[in-house]
Parts: C-alpha cells; sequence; structure tokens
C-alpha cells in the first residue's frame, strides 16, 4: 500500500500559533456566532410559517375540488331529473292512450251487445223499419270495430328504452382528473417574508338589518379562503365567502373592538366596552358562539402567539392564558397616543 504526503514547508506548534490570535478577532467571532444563530432560528420560524401556510393552502385547494366535484352532482342531479321527467313524461302519455283504446274497445264491446239484443226481438220474417235499423247499426259498429281492432294491432308494442348521451362517457373517460393542481408563486412569496403587492377591490357586507355604516375593526382569513370579520358600529361578526359574499353573521352581546386568530377555525374578540373576550368558531360556514372570558379591566387589542393570549386595555398589556389566567402585566404604560390613532392597539 502506498500513501501519499505533502510534505511541510514550516511545522508550528499549537500553542505558538495560539498567541497569533487577537482577543478582538475572538470575540468578532463569537458575535458572528450569535448573528448566524439568529439568522437560522430566523429561518426555522419562516420554514415553520410555511409549513403551516401549506397545510391551510392544502385545506383551501381540498375545499375547492369538493365544492367543485358538488358543483358536477348537481349538474349531474339536474340532467337526470330532466330526464327522469321525460320518463314520466312519456310514460304518461302512452298510459293514457291506452286507457282511451280500452275505453274505446269497451264502448264497442257494449254497443255491439246492444244491438245483439235488439236483433233478438226483430220479426226476420217480413222486411220491415227495425230490421233495417238493426243492419245498419251493426255494419256501422261492425265497421268501428275493424278500425280500432286494426289500429290497435299496429300500436300493440310498446317498449321503453333508454339510450344514453354519446358524448358524455367518451367525455368523462377521457378525463384523468377534476382539474389541475399546481404550485403558484404566490405561496413562495408569502413564505419568503416578502411584501406582495395586492390590487385594490373594494366589497359591500353591509346587510340589510345594519343600520349604520360598517365599520370594520379585525379580519381574520380560514384555512378554506373564507373571510371572518368584525363590525363594530353594528356589533356583528360576519363570515365571507371566496367571493366576498355575507354568508353567515351573528350579533354579539358588546361591541366589539379588535380581534384574532386561535387556531385555524376559532377567533378571539376583545370587547372594549364590555371587558370581555368572545370566542367564536366555524363550521360548516356557520358561525358559532362559545365562551366568554370577564375581565377587571377593558379589552381593545388583543393577539395569540403560542398559546397566550395578549391584551391591550389602552394603556397597559396583559399576558393572559387561553382559560383567561393573568400570567403578568408586561407593560404597564403604553406611550401616551395624543392623537388617538391606535387607541391601545398592540403598541408601545
Amino acid at each position: 500500500m502506498y500513501l501519499l504526503f505533502r510534505r511541510c514547508n514550516k511545522i508550528v506548534q499549537t500553542t505558538e500559533k495560539a498567541r497569533t490570535i487577537n482577543p478582538s478577532d475572538f470575540q468578532q467571532l463569537a458575535e458572528t456566532i450569535v448573528v448566524e444563530q439568529q439568522k437560522l432560528e430566523k429561518e426555522i420560524e419562516m420554514a415553520n410559517e410555511c409549513l403551516q401556510k401549506l397545510q391551510e393552502a392544502y385545506d383551501r385547494a381540498r375545499t375547492e375540488i369538493q365544492r367543485f366535484r358538488k358543483k358536477i352532482n348537481d349538474l349531474l342531479d339536474t340532467l337526470e331529473r330532466n330526464t327522469l321527467q321525460s320518463l314520466d313524461t312519456l310514460l304518461y302519455t302512452l298510459r293514457e292512450a291506452i286507457k282511451t283504446d280500452i275505453e274505446n274497445c269497451s264502448k264497442l264491446k257494449k254497443d255491439f251487445t246492444s244491438i245483439q239484443k235488439a236483433i233478438k226481438h226483430v220479426d226476420c220474417g217480413r222486411p220491415n223499419v227495425q230490421i233495417f235499423i238493426a243492419h245498419s247499426k251493426s255494419t256501422e259498429i261492425d265497421s268501428n270495430s275493424h278500425t280500432l281492432l286494426s289500429k290497435l294491432s299496429a300500436n300493440r308494442t310498446v317498449d321503453i328504452t333508454f339510450q344514453g348521451n354519446p358524448d358524455m362517457e367518451p367525455f368523462l373517460s377521457g378525463l384523468s382528473d377534476l382539474g389541475n393542481v399546481e404550485c403558484s408563486n404566490r405561496g413562495s412569496d408569502l413564505c419568503s417574508g416578502e411584501i406582495v403587492k395586492c390590487k385594490k377591490m373594494l366589497y359591500s357586507v353591509k346587510l340589510a338589518n345594519d343600520n349604520k355604516t360598517c365599520r370594520i375593526k379585525g379580519i381574520c382569513e380560514l384555512p378554506n379562503g373564507e373571510l371572518l370579520l368584525v363590525d363594530s358600529v353594528n356589533e356583528t361578526v360576519k363570515l365571507l365567502d371566496m367571493q366576498f359574499n355575507v354568508v353567515a353573521h351573528t350579533v354579539l352581546e358588546h361591541k366589539p373592538s379588535d380581534m384574532c386568530s386561535i387556531s385555524p377555525n376559532q377567533v378571539a374578540i376583545a370587547s372594549f366596552s364590555g371587558y370581555t373576550i368572545q370566542f367564536l368558531t366555524v363550521n360548516n360556514s356557520q358561525i358559532v358562539v362559545g365562551r366568554t372570558l370577564q375581565f377587571p379591566h377593558k379589552c381593545h387589542g388583543i393577539a395569540h402567539y403560542k398559546g397566550s393570549l395578549y391584551v391591550t386595555s389602552r394603556y397597559a398589556v396583559y399576558q393572559y392564558t387561553l382559560d383567561g389566567q393573568l400570567v403578568k402585566k408586561l407593560v404597564k404604560k403604553i406611550y401616551a397616543d395624543t392623537k388617538k390613532t391606535h387607541k391601545g392597539k398592540l403598541w408601545y
């Protein structure tokens, strides 16, 4: 076995090399490590946020697939109803025609019976008026009978068959899926932490029973793309579908001042006037009112982070558990907002 080595020009001991290290360089290296650790921690947090957003995007896409399938089912149900209605109409027409034939046959049979009884009482030994009338009537009935029987013989075979639309089955068989599933650039932009400029669109969320102009004080997006918002002046929570139509709403007991997400389908609503936090859940596009927490101070702003609620009372910030237990008072006094712009939101 042959080993190849490079000849060293100079050998320096570790202790001697250590004397050349500047303490300031070592301190700078320590600071660099801290900075790099912070960068890595930030990347981990962003990656975890991406995982959460990825799951939310999956849930939205799954809901859209199910919605699209329901539309197809509704269309097929409509086609089926129309086809069955045509079948029912055909059955009714054929059944009425057969009933009419039965009535006509019964009438002719009755006429034959009547003329048969009349002939028995006619004296056939000599010509008279009764014989003439009976003969004429019999000939007429017999002619009608032959006409009816020939018509019935032609229409006697009755069958109902169904021929499916020849274009539908090949078209559906040629499809491999309900649509395209792809990763859009929007998701990567959101995970990158960059600010994405969106087109401004205006939608009305005013309800028929809203007495005042809407004032939106909080908004949260649900995993399926629906939006939940609080209207403070009308004291209402409104649920919007992906087309921004109000599909559900509920009136609150106290005037809302802010809202935050607790879980994918649960929100918490702060009330400045009621000293309360109200929990709401959205299930199947319906708003379900949950528990209410009462506090000794006003609740103006609210945020949720890692299982804790952060509540402002205009001039202070409190940390609470989700059960309403005080953890600590974080900020004793928020800056004096002389312009009264933020009014106790989480700014300090």
